[in-house]
């Protein structure tokens, strides 16, 4: 990042991590940039959720044609997934030297079709009614970086 040092308060970063190869050098990239005693927060997808398995089983070519079909062109931001820092436990591994203060799972709906729409409904209404949270579809984390 062409930044100096200790530059920034507070960095967020919403659905970029799952798409990286190496994340442990963007976390270190923003290890180098916060102030001592900065915020990271990282919403990004859960690769456990089941609706996430099954678009991890289709090719990413196969992927961006559906796009074209479903969204009538493939939106922007369509990007080849790689899922290298997606689980809680690959999240506290990968932490490098930014302190995890909280991680915690959440569940949204899709709503760029009526189908995503209801698989997603009836996904939650599942997670919630046998209580399923490591299978919930997102997952934050609120890092800091120590003041010293």
């Amino acid at each position: 990042m062409p930044f100096i040092n200790n530059s920034f308060n507070f960095i967020t970063s919403r659905y970029t991590f799952e798409h990286l190869k190496t994340p442990e050098i963007t976390l270190g990239e923003i290890y180098r940039v916060l102030k001592p005693g900065g915020t990271f927060v990282m919403q990004t997808t859960n690769k456990k959720n089941p609706l996430i398995l099954f678009s991890r089983l289709i090719p990413f070519r196969i992927k961006k044609a559906l796009f074209r079909k479903v969204f009538k062109n493939v939106p922007l931001g369509t990007f080849k997934t790689r899922y290298e820092i997606n689980t809680p436990a690959t999240i506290k591994a990968k932490s490098g030297s930014l302190r995890l203060q909280e991680l915690i799972l959440i569940e949204d709906l899709l709503c760029q079709t009526r189908f995503l729409y209801f698989a997603s409904l009836i996904l939650f209404k599942i997670i919630k009614k046998f209580q399923l949270n490591s299978f919930k579809n997102n997952i934050i984390t609120i890092y800091r970086k120590p003041e010293n």
